[in-house]
Order: C-alpha cells, then structure tokens, then sequence
C-alpha cells in the first residue's frame, strides 16, 4: 500500500449529502425570493394608495425669446471680459517667461534658403 491511500480523508459529509443540503439551500432561497417579490408588492400599492390624492395642474407660461438687441447687448459685455482676460493671460505668460515686449527689434529673413529641401520662405515649386 502506498501512502497517499493510508492518509486519513478530510471530508466531513458524502457526495450524497453535500447533494441534499445544496438542493435544500437552493429550495429555501428560491422560497424566500419569491416571498420577498410577492410582499414587496404589497406593501408598495399600500403605500401609493394612501398617498394618492387629488391634484391640480398648474398652467404653464411661454418662454420670452430674447430679442437680437437684447443678445447684442449681453454679448458686448462678454467680449470685454474676454479681451480683458486675454491681455491679463498674455501678460503672465509674457512675464513668466522673462520676454520684453517694450522693445521692438526689427528682424531680417533671408531671402534663399539654406538647404535645399527649402525653407519657411520659399517652396519647392519656385
């Protein structure tokens, strides 16, 4: 005899009745969903039916579609802000980067490129 068959088993039930109690577990949850389905109906249309009662409706109003001035009006406002908000951006991003921007140089491009694949002045259809 080889060891593996001297070794004392570790289960505690038999196939036969981990059947049964795996049958009876599914039976009772089955049991249970259904019981939980069919009460929970009930208890919802007890609670809609006490708390229906009569309402009124109430009458709706149209909406005003702002005139072309009126949107003019309110968009000149928006356009300030916006430039306002571009020259302040413009300006931290300016001084962030140490760049000054009171001093024009005149810059000079040349007029044929350097290499002969072309550069940013002309193309290679000239």
């Amino acid at each position: 005899m080889s060891s593996a068959t001297n070794q004392p088993k570790l289960f505690l039930l038999t196939r036969g009745e981990l059947l049964i109690l795996s049958m009876i577990s599914i039976l009772l949850i089955s049991i249970g969903f259904t019981l939980g389905v069919h009460l929970g109906k009930q208890l919802g249309s007890q609670m809609e039916a006490s708390k229906i009662a009569k309402t009124t409706r109430i009458q709706t109003l149209d909406d005003q579609v702002p005139t072309r001035q009126e949107l003019q009006e309110q968009s000149q406002g928006a356009q300030t802000l916006i430039q306002d908000v571009l020259q302040k951006t413009l300006y931290d991003e300016v001084t962030k980067s140490g760049l000054r921007l009171k001093t024009p140089r005149s810059v000079e491009l040349p007029k044929e490129s350097v290499s002969s694949n072309a550069g940013a002045t002309n193309s290679k259809n000239e």
